[in-house]
């Protein structure tokens, strides 16, 4: 039997935060990084500590 691991409450984004993570996810891969820095922004006011959001910034991808 194997055990499904609980996901930490920092993880867990409500639905409107979940979608602007979605579309962070978007606006990165197409390379809209200012739209993206926006979106991530607008998470981080809320949630500070979601490593998604904050991971574009730690790597130094974030650039524009």
């Amino acid at each position: 039997m194997s055990k499904a691991l609980a996901t930490p409450a920092k993880r867990v984004l409500p639905s409107k935060e979940a979608s602007l993570f979605k579309e962070l996810l978007t606006l990165y891969e197409t390379k809209q990084l200012r739209k993206g820095q926006k979106t991530a922004d607008q998470i981080l006011k809320k949630f500070p500590e979601h490593g998604g959001a904050t991971s574009p910034y730690r790597c130094g991808r974030m650039r524009y």
